[in-house]
């Protein structure tokens, strides 16, 4: 099973309430990789995902699914 932080951060959003809502501030190098791997998009200078998209990123890396 391949563990996957970032999976872990959307799963605890759920839990927290704030729906899969999951923003990060990428160095320039990697906002490529967070796009292309797990579907990160633009907002502002930060990068998120937010429900839907959160869930299949849980379901992937956390529920080996």
């Amino acid at each position: 099973m391949e563990f996957c932080l970032i999976g872990y951060v959307c799963e605890i959003s759920f839990k927290k309430g704030f729906d899969g809502f999951v923003s990060l501030l990428p160095k320039t190098k990697l906002i490529d990789y967070y796009h292309e791997k797990f579907g990160f998009v633009h907002m502002g200078n930060y990068m998120v995902v937010y429900l839907n998209l959160s869930q299949a990123i849980i379901s992937k890396y956390l529920k080996n699914e």
